[in-house]
């Protein structure tokens, strides 16, 4: 993967940071946790356990010592704090970097979804891209022509075609949009760009951000501990700002964008779309989510990047529960399909995970 594994403290050098050594009674409980994390920490799913504890034993600390650091903080107590804090944040900054690596190690889950025809041409330019070069440094930018922006756009265009449009772009605009070559695609959102099309040309951002790896795991990526989702910091769960875009990528873990985000910003801003949160590679499921303090509350396959059906859904739940063991008592699980909209509430849930066929509500 790209992304290095990020720096963490052993107990050896938290014992350092935190000197003068003497005094350290308030640490007893979280030296222990950082010599099992050091006796631990060359066997990702092992670490990730032990890098929790670690997170709960900063947080209990911090907790103990409120009071005192609002009242009378010394010298000693703020440097500790301040100290606890950065292990803090490395620990969680680690269990996101093991979470990835463990999932991955386990492999993809059979279920993976690509990107519908007419979509598949970012990945394919993203690949493309790849094999120049362009793709390839650890943190690049790669934006590729978006789907949204074409499909959207040739729509409108049928609606009101231009009676001097080149023939072999008349045949694009009438072909339906998952028939579309790579090079009709590329053709059409180039006519679409260029100020004879622009009269044609949808809402939508004319890039769709591709996020790296690295950008992924720091960025995009939730991390479950004790089932409450995290992103960015150990510090608070994780709280849509409204709606959120997500995706699961193929080996369960779980990447999130506020919906309607931008990468950029101007004019040549790229669009968040479902593609861009595992760089169009394939997904367990997308669509829709809000959580709010770390426990989803709604999710459902609302995704025309990829349009995940009742096996996708099944398959998300699975992983939800199975492997981050979410807490789904107050969610609502949307199924959209051309047959009607079910929904699974609460408890319901439970049933749909555990019988495939189950019926849900229809609203």
């Amino acid at each position: 993967m790209n992304q290095s594994k990020p720096d963490m403290w052993g107990k050896a050098r938290f014992i350092v940071a935190t000197t003068p050594p003497i005094k350290r009674k308030s640490f007893a409980a979280l030296d222990r946790q950082l010599a099992l994390w050091d006796s631990h920490k060359n066997n990702p799913a092992e670490s990730a356990f032990y890098l929790v504890t670690v997170i709960e034993q900063c947080a209990a600390w911090q907790a103990a010592k409120a009071t005192k650091m609002a009242n009378n903080p010394t010298k000693n107590v703020l440097k500790r704090n301040q100290q606890v804090a950065t292990l803090r944040r490395m620990a969680f900054e680690r269990l996101r970097w093991e979470s990835f690596q463990a999932k991955k190690n386990v492999g993809a889950k059979s279920v993976a979804k690509p990107l519908e025809p007419g979509y598949a041409a970012e990945r394919n330019q993203f690949l493309a891209g790849k094999a120049r070069g362009v793709a390839t440094a650890k943190g690049g930018e790669f934006n590729p022509k978006g789907g949204s922006f074409v499909h959207e756009s040739q729509e409108s265009m049928l609606r009101n075609a231009p009676a001097d449009i080149p023939a072999h772009l008349l045949a694009a605009m009438n072909s339906s949009f998952d028939t579309l070559s790579d090079a009709d695609f590329l053709a059409l959102h180039d006519y679409f760009s260029s100020p004879a099309g622009a009269l044609y040309a949808g809402m939508q951002r004319q890039n769709v951000h591709f996020a790296r790896k690295d950008e992924r795991i720091e960025t995009n990526m939730i991390v479950p501990i004790r089932g409450v989702y995290h992103r960015n910091t150990g510090d608070t769960p994780y709280t849509t700002a409204g709606l959120d875009i997500y995706a699961m990528d193929k080996y369960g873990n779980l990447m999130v964008q506020s919906s309607g985000a931008f990468h950029g910003a101007g004019h040549n801003a790229a669009q968040y779309n479902h593609s861009s949160l595992n760089a169009g590679n394939d997904v367990i499921c997308a669509g829709t989510c809000v959580i709010q303090n770390g426990v989803i509350q709604h999710i459902d396959n609302e995704s025309g990047h990829y349009k995940p059906g009742r096996a996708q859904m099944h398959a998300l739940v699975r992983v939800l529960k199975d492997d981050d063991m979410a807490d789904l008592t107050f969610a609502t699980l949307k199924i959209k399909s051309a047959a009607g909209d079910q929904y699974f509430r609460g408890l319901a849930i439970n049933t749909f995970y555990a019988n495939y066929s189950a019926v849900g509500t229809p609203n």
